[in-house]
This record gives structure tokens, C-alpha cells and sequence, in this order.
């Protein structure tokens, strides 16, 4: 009996310890993560994409420090605002932008408005390198003595009679005398107005600082690039805080048809709106197949080039009741409205002409690829002694505008198509040339 009651607890203790064993290991191996079931690692950070240039005085070359970039979608939604710093260089991550293409705008002090179209390859995680060049407004300092008096700006260079802009002011408008700066502004040195195909700015006219007040109306008078009915009544636009807002105020035309005068209460910068509609196919910066490269080199000081750039265009009026549009404001407006920059020393026209670059040598130490903090040196041949020089290469490219409509109902149609062979910087390369044996080497 007792041998069973023992057999019986022992074989009651085995399956006691066998579960227990069982329990034990499912417990185990329930604690065990299964590497496939481990999370994924964190996403590698996107590879940066940085555009980057540089706004120039458009008749110099000269880097403007201080500029203001904005970078916008295509819409004119705005990503970022960025300063350019030395020589007027710029650079923004474009790393979380999902755009193709960008609209860069600048604008400095006592200079225009301008912008340029970029596009990005996001495949190849590349941007362009633009250079943005500004007009300089060219001002006529002037006096406003409280005896008043008629004065006048610089001639503004859009008008058909060339006459400048002019302020009459009465006796009593100001209480002491004051300085102000008078400039006539060429449409495509301002933004364009909001409805920019429905409306166009046929006169810009600017007297700063803004916000002097008149304590009696001075009559601001434009001239215009083409002949208005008289008595016409013209809209005027305000620029407010970077844009351009309406105004209760209108300009009457003369009986010439070439003036339209305006009252105003103070000073700042106004423009004409005339009911001008821009339609049709623009392409601007379509980069042909190069057509041609140029490589320039050179070590210290600036380095000036100049290449030809040839501008063809043809021009279809319809004159309804009076005269069209001189050709340099035609070409002004589609600046304007697209970007392009018909500005070859020769203007409008189908004769060659040519193209200014003018790149300062950013000197040794700017160089990435120097050995030591004086830019001396090359950090790939330590053991060498030689010279660094910087390559400049340029390539053609062409610009398109084809059955671009301005239409200015009552008045006149015109149809213009053409392009521009025209040229920009396609690459910078360092080049190091050895003392021994005069081996030369691009970086």
C-alpha cells in the first residue's frame, strides 16, 4: 500500500514539474522579440536640396549685399524670405519643398523689383544656381517749399514723349520745407498687380519717403505709352506693404491723349492700372540644347565677358482707334508678367547684341579645396606647390514667347512671338596649376 500511495506522489510530482517546465519556457519564450518583428529603423533624412545665387546690379555686375529674396511656389505661395550677404549670394533648403518649380523675386534699396523662374530636379536632388539682377531706380532729389511750385523727376524712359513726372504744389501743402526723392519707375521694376492678365500698369510713379502728408491736394502728373482718349479715366493702385491695393482715386487724361494727371493727399508709390489683357503661350528660361559653351579663366580682380545674345521678334498691331503701344513698353509689360528680361544693349529688335557678365574673383581663401586658412595650398596634393585660377563656363540657351496676345479693348491688339539666344553661368570649377612641370588639375 504504501509503495503505491508513493509510486502514486511521485508520478503526481513529475507532471507537476513537467507542467511547471512547460509554463516556464512558454513564459520564455514569450519574452523573446522575433527580429522580423522588430520596428523599422528611423528613415534616413532627406538628401538636401539647396538653391542658391546671387542679385547683381543689373548694369554693373556688383553683388548687392542686404537683398531681399522671396522664394514662392508658382501660385505665389510664399516659402521662405531670404537676405543675400556678401556680393549678394543667397542659399535656402529646399529639402522639404515638394515643388518642381519656384518663383524667386528681389528687390534692394533704391532698386527695382525683378524675378526669375527656377526649376528643380527632384529625381536628382539638383537645383539651379540664378542670378537675379535689379535696376537701379535712378531718383531726383527735390525740394517742397511752402511756397509750393511745380517740380520734376528724371525723364521717364517709357513714355512716348519722353516727359518725366511732375508734382504741382500749392502754396501751404507742407508747413516747412521738405526733401523728397521723385522717380518714374518702369513697370517691370515693380510686381505686377494681382489680376495681372486683366489689368496693366501703364506708369509708375514714386516719392518717397512714403507716408508726407499734404495739408492741401498736389496734383502728380503721368505721361503714357500711348494715346488715351481725353478725359479717360485711369485706376490708380497704391504699393502698401509690398503690394499693390486699390485707391478711390482715378488720373484724368488730357485732351493730348500722352498725360493723365492725378491728386494726391502724400507720398508713395503709385501706378496706373489700364484695362490691358495679356494671353497667350510663354515659355521663359526653356533651356534649348546648348548651343554653344564658353570657358573663361582667370585668378584675381574681376573678370568682365561679354557674348553675343540676339533678340527676334515679330509684332502683329491692329490699330482700332488709335495708336499701339511704343515697342519698348510692349516688352517692358511681358517682362512684367513673365520674368523674362529683354534688356540687350541693342533693346527690342532682330540685330545681335550681347551680354555682360562681370564675376569677382572670390580670392583663394573662398576656395574648398585649399590646404591652408590663407587659401594657399591644395589639400589633394599637400606635397605640391602651385597656383589656384578659377573657370567660369557659360552656356546659351534660349527663351520663348510665342502668340503672346496684349489686347486693350476700343484701343489696340497686338501679337507678338520671338526669343531670346541668350547666356548664364553653367558651372564654377577650381583649377590648380602645379609649379613642377606645370601639371594642371580641375576640382
Amino acid at each position: 500500500m504504501k509503495n503505491r500511495i508513493f509510486r502514486l506522489l511521485t508520478v503526481m510530482a513529475l507532471f507537476t514539474a513537467v507542467i511547471f517546465g512547460m509554463n516556464y519556457l512558454s513564459g520564455c519564450k514569450s519574452s523573446i522579440v522575433d527580429d522580423n518583428s522588430r520596428p523599422n529603423p528611423p528613415s534616413a533624412p532627406a538628401s538636401p536640396i539647396t538653391i542658391s545665387g546671387n542679385v547683381k546690379d543689373a548694369k554693373t555686375g556688383a553683388g548687392l549685399t542686404g537683398a531681399s529674396v522671396d522664394i514662392l511656389k508658382t501660385d505665389g505661395t510664399k516659402i521662405a524670405t531670404v537676405v543675400s550677404g556678401a556680393s549678394g549670394a543667397f542659399s535656402y533648403d529646399l529639402s522639404s519643398v515638394t515643388a518642381t518649380s519656384l518663383k524667386l523675386s528681389a528687390s534692394a534699396t533704391g532698386y527695382g523689383y525683378a524675378f526669375t523662374i527656377a526649376q528643380l530636379d527632384t529625381a536628382k536632388k539638383t537645383a539651379p544656381v540664378v542670378m537675379i539682377p535689379l535696376d537701379q531706380v535712378i531718383s531726383t532729389p527735390v525740394v517742397v517749399t511752402t511756397g509750393g511750385g511745380t517740380l520734376s523727376s528724371a525723364t521717364h524712359t517709357e513714355s512716348k514723349n519722353s516727359q518725366p513726372i511732375t508734382i504741382t504744389v500749392p502754396p501751404g501743402a507742407v508747413t516747412q520745407n521738405t526733401n523728397i526723392q521723385m522717380a518714374a519707375l518702369q513697370v517691370n521694376n515693380v510686381p505686377a498687380p494681382q489680376n495681372s492678365n486683366s489689368t496693366a500698369q501703364v506708369g509708375v510713379a514714386s516719392l518717397s519717403p512714403q507716408g508726407v502728408s499734404f495739408s492741401a491736394p498736389v496734383k502728380l502728373t503721368f505721361p503714357l505709352p500711348y494715346k488715351f482718349k481725353p478725359n479717360d479715366q485711369i485706376t490708380i493702385h497704391e504699393m502698401i506693404n509690398g503690394s499693390w491695393q486699390s485707391t478711390s482715386l482715378t488720373a484724368t487724361v488730357d485732351n493730348s491723349g500722352y498725360i493723365a494727371s492725378v491728386n494726391i493727399s502724400k507720398t508713395g508709390q503709385f501706378a496706373l492700372l489700364d484695362n490691358t489683357t495679356v494671353s497667350g503661350s510663354v515659355t521663359i528660361h526653356k533651356t534649348s540644347a546648348p548651343l554653344e559653351e564658353r570657358t573663361f579663366k582667370f585668378s584675381s580682380g574681376v573678370l568682365k565677358v561679354e557674348l553675343p545674345a540676339v533678340l527676334t521678334y515679330t509684332r502683329i498691331a491692329q490699330n482700332v482707334i488709335t495708336e499701339v503701344p511704343t515697342d519698348e513698353w510692349i516688352f517692358n509689360t511681358l517682362g512684367q508678367r513673365y520674368g523674362a528680361r529683354f534688356a540687350t544693349a541693342g533693346g527690342p529688335g532682330s540685330t545681335p547684341s550681347t551680354v555682360a557678365f562681370n564675376v569677382s574673383w572670390p580670392g583663394p581663401a573662398a576656395n574648398p579645396n585649399k590646404l591652408n586658412p590663407d587659401g594657399s595650398g591644395n589639400k589633394y596634393r599637400p606635397t605640391e606647390s602651385g597656383d589656384w585660377s578659377l573657370k567660369i563656363i557659360y552656356e546659351s540657351y534660349t527663351d520663348n514667347f510665342a502668340s503672346v496676345q496684349l489686347n486693350n479693348p476700343g484701343y489696340w491688339q497686338v501679337t507678338v512671338s520671338g526669343s531670346l539666344v541668350n547666356w548664364r553661368e553653367k558651372q564654377r570649377v577650381w583649377v590648380w596649376t602645379a609649379h613642377n612641370q606645370g601639371g594642371v588639375f580641375e576640382y
